[in-house]
C-alpha cells in the first residue's frame, strides 16, 4: 500500500494547503484588521500618516499625529477605537511627533520631574517645578496632564511639538497599549 503512495504529490499537495492556509490569514488579516484601521485612521483630521506592520504576533501601529490640544483625550479615544477593531490581538501604538533641538531640550529639562511625580505621586510641586522650567522658553503651547496612569506632556513652538507619555507605575506595561512618542 505505501509502495504505491506517489511521494511528489504528496508533497505538492501538502504545500498547497500550507499556502492556502496561509493566504487566508493574510486575506482575514488585510479585511478584518488593517482595512478597518486604515479607515479609521483617515477620518481622524488630527492623523498626519499611519504605518501598520506587522512584527512577530503583534501589529506595529505608528500614528504621526499634528499638535493636538489635550494629548490624554485623543490618545484615550484612538486607544478605545483601536481596540475594539483589535479585539484580543496584540498590538502597539506608537505616536510620533515633529520636535526638534530645543523641544528636546526642554523636554531633558522637565523630565526628572515626571519621572519624580509618576514615582512620588506629587503632581502639584511636578506642575510648579515645570511652570517654573517653561517660563524660561518661548513656547507657543505646553500642556501638562495627569492621567489615572499616565503623564501627559506636550509642547509647540515655531511649528515644532512634541508629545511624551510618562507611565505612571513604572515598571508596569498597565492595559492600555499605547504610550510611547517616537522623534520624527
Amino acid at each position: 500500500m505505501i509502495k504505491n503512495i506517489r511521494w511528489p504529490v504528496v508533497l505538492v499537495a501538502f504545500l498547497f494547503l500550507i499556502s492556502v492556509f496561509y493566504g487566508f490569514q493574510f486575506y482575514q488579516q488585510k479585511q478584518v484588521v488593517e482595512e478597518p484601521l486604515t479607515q479609521l485612521f483617515a477620518e481622524k483630521k488630527e492623523i498626519k500618516d499611519v504605518e501598520i506592520s506587522q512584527q512577530g504576533d503583534t501589529l506595529e501601529i505608528v500614528l504621526e499625529l499634528e499638535y493636538v490640544d489635550n494629548l490624554r483625550e485623543h490618545e484615550s479615544i484612538i486607544n478605545k477605537e483601536v481596540s475594539e477593531i483589535m479585539g484580543n490581538r496584540k498590538y502597539q501604538v506608537t505616536l510620533v511627533d515633529f520636535r526638534n533641538k530645543q523641544l528636546e531640550e526642554i523636554f531633558y529639562r522637565v523630565h526628572y520631574h515626571l519621572q519624580e511625580a509618576a514615582v512620588t505621586g506629587n503632581f502639584v510641586e511636578m506642575s510648579e517645578r515645570v511652570g517654573e522650567i517653561m517660563s524660561g522658553y518661548n513656547v507657543d503651547d505646553y500642556r501638562l496632564i495627569v492621567g489615572e496612569d499616565k503623564i501627559y506632556f506636550q509642547v509647540k513652538q515655531s511649528g515644532h511639538y512634541l508629545f511624551e507619555i510618562v507611565s505612571r507605575y513604572p515598571g508596569s506595561d498597565g492595559q492600555e497599549s499605547m504610550g510611547e512618542s517616537v522623534n520624527q
